[in-house]
């Protein structure tokens, strides 16, 4: 595999440093130098001229239901590796280089024949395995009454069967999202002890409630002040309350202007912090053209980039990574790092990858992006191989 030298560019890690060559040997980051010892080392490598763009580690989705005009929901033949490929190379021209495929709530031969496509992806293509490290299950386990976009038919609490299913491919299963007023909480831990990360979302609970499975060990919430109980008053802090209150949970926010007021979103961003990651919710229309489809089982419109049911509940989005970051950059104080982090380094540690995949670190796969300084995508990198140049 050749070796590639990243000359004359800024280098995130996501922290910004300072005046280094970023060196990638077999796929991973082989070593971070100065251009001085570099000038000693040259004639091993491809040099690649960064010409004073950005360099960072690719961008990673926790949640990403389609885009490219592949829907990873919706028909048993759309949970392929066909649709999960052009997902891929979707992600890839907007510098996401990891993501999870999610399942919304569907029937349980949905979730066995999911689980079962994301196993033979692994299985087909080993060296991806990090590029789509998992699925994210999101419901049938949730509340009615914050159903949002999910279809009401499908909707149950965790029963034995659907317990015995996720245990099995508990490997698989990087985020189950779930509503903690809905389910036996000894169920949960079950799932928990086995590795399977527990997200808190579209839920109705208390503050109590949600607190009874943060202290139980769940650390995640999803889409943040979407589809669960927020705070109404100086007395009711809800679900949203408990995740403000606890250092433990950190939730995924969708920062596109629309799910999240900007106010909220950068108030998110002070009380979290570095336990807060971002997400796009993407449906199959982003990254494309598309302004009509179906999803949940009902038509779908996208109005600026959001997408709207028939009564005009938001139902995802058709936002890239790329996209949303340059609104975050725009709509908040965060530094250039900062806004990295969030879909970069603190999206790995949530799932336990931060050891592969998130960081410019020596050891870590070759993932990366080059980008300018208004998060426009040059060109992407999988294990040190070019996937995409514009």
């Amino acid at each position: 595999m050749t070796k590639l030298a990243f000359i004359n560019g800024k280098v995130y890690t996501p922290e910004f440093r300072d005046n280094v060559v970023v060196l990638v040997a077999d796929g991973k980051i082989e070593d971070l130098v100065s251009p001085e010892k570099f000038t000693s080392l040259a004639s091993e490598y491809e040099v690649v001229d960064l010409q004073g763009n950005n360099l960072a580690p690719g961008f990673i989705d926790l949640q990403v239901n389609g885009c490219g005009g592949a829907n990873f929901n919706e028909t048993l033949e759309n949970l392929s590796i066909a649709t999960l490929a052009t997902m891929r190379d979707c992600n890839y021209k907007f510098g996401c280089t990891s993501f999870l495929p999610t399942l919304i709530t569907s029937p349980i031969e949905f979730r066995e024949k999911a689980l079962k496509v994301i196993q033979e992806f692994q299985e087909k293509y080993p060296e991806q395995k990090n590029v789509i490290p998992g699925i994210h299950i999101e419901g049938p386990h949730i509340s009615k009454i914050k159903k949002g976009t999910h279809n009401v038919d499908f909707i149950y609490p965790m029963q034995d069967k659907d317990l015995q299913l996720y245990l099995e491919y508990a490997p698989y299963i990087k985020m189950l999202t779930l509503a903690p007023e809905e389910n036996d909480l000894n169920k949960v831990k079950k799932l928990i002890n086995q590795g399977v990360l527990i997200s808190i979302g579209h839920t109705n609970a208390s503050y109590e409630q949600t607190k009874e499975y943060i202290d139980a060990g769940v650390n995640c919430a999803t889409h943040l002040y979407n589809a669960m109980s927020s705070i109404t008053n100086g007395r009711t802090p809800g679900v949203v309350g408990a995740i403000y209150n606890s250092e433990a949970v950190s939730p995924g926010i969708i920062v596109d202007g629309v799910h999240v007021d900007w106010a909220l979103v950068n108030l998110s961003l002070k009380v979290k912090q570095d336990s807060i990651f971002v997400v796009t919710d993407a449906l199959m229309p982003a990254g494309t053209d598309i302004t009509e489809f179906d999803f949940a089982s009902k038509p779908i419109k996208v109005i600026n980039e959001g997408c709207y049911d028939q009564n005009g509940v938001l139902s995802g989005s058709a936002i890239t990574m790329d996209s949303q970051l340059r609104r975050l950059k725009n709509h908040s104080d965060l530094s250039f790092a900062q806004i990295l982090r969030l879909a970069t380094y603190n999206p790995a540690k949530q799932i336990g990858l931060e050891d592969k995949i998130g960081s410019i670190k020596v050891g870590l796969d070759a993932n990366l992006v080059v980008l300018d300084n208004e998060f426009n995508v040059q060109s992407t990198y999988v294990n040190g191989v070019v996937v995409h140049s514009a």
